[in-house]
């Protein structure tokens, strides 16, 4: 058994709204990495209200969250999000010290963990220029602590807007998109995961 912690923020829930979602790509991934010979437990936790920073009263810190997903036996662990953490700017000092306090509680509780940081993703073939610079900080934070940064901006991987729902966020083959893309990068993941204790 492998065990994937993923906090996300809106692109990583379904049609309920919630990381745990059956259409939503971190429940799409578990058929996909079980047939790479990848059985896995996945603790979620993820809203369109999360963020490096949270937005609303509903939000939450992606470092608050860390806690009640990631444990000492995690394998993996998946950072995804944040875009919406643009609001922060221009104060990029601010924004590059909580993600940096994000990475830092992750590695605290699972110091043997391997960390996927993907993000952050938006809908469109333009990316605005302040989700640009939110993305340039997390990957400098992410690459400084070691982490494995995946950039759906550079990647394109949402350029056409059929893949949208009327909220700006993917819809059903989005999530499946998502899935298929990010089912692979996982199971690399695993591949380099220290092996379980005897």
């Amino acid at each position: 058994m492998d065990y994937i912690a993923i906090i996300g923020d809106g692109f990583s829930v379904g049609s309920k709204g919630s990381g745990g979602d059956p259409d939503a790509w971190p429940s799409l991934i578990r058929p996909l990495l079980q047939r790479q010979g990848h059985v896995i437990q996945a603790n979620t936790s993820a809203a369109s209200t999360y963020g490096y920073i949270p937005r609303g009263p509903e939000g939450r810190k992606f470092h608050d969250i860390a806690p009640r997903v990631v444990g000492k036996n995690t394998d993996v662990v998946v950072l995804f999000g944040a875009s919406r953490d643009k609001t922060m700017l221009p104060d990029g000092a601010r924004l590059a010290s909580l993600v940096s306090l994000t990475m830092q509680r992750v590695q605290h509780i699972a110091p043997d963990a391997r960390l996927l940081v993907i993000g952050p993703a938006v809908m469109g073939p333009q990316p605005p220029d302040d989700v640009m610079q939110v993305r340039d900080i997390v990957r400098e934070q992410a690459l400084a602590y070691g982490a494995t940064f995946v950039d759906p901006l550079a990647e394109g991987w949402f350029t056409s807007q059929e893949l949208a729902n009327d909220k700006g966020r993917p819809n059903p083959a989005g999530q499946i998109l998502l899935a298929e893309k990010i089912a692979p990068l996982i199971a690399e993941q695993l591949a380099g995961a220290p092996a379980p204790p005897s």
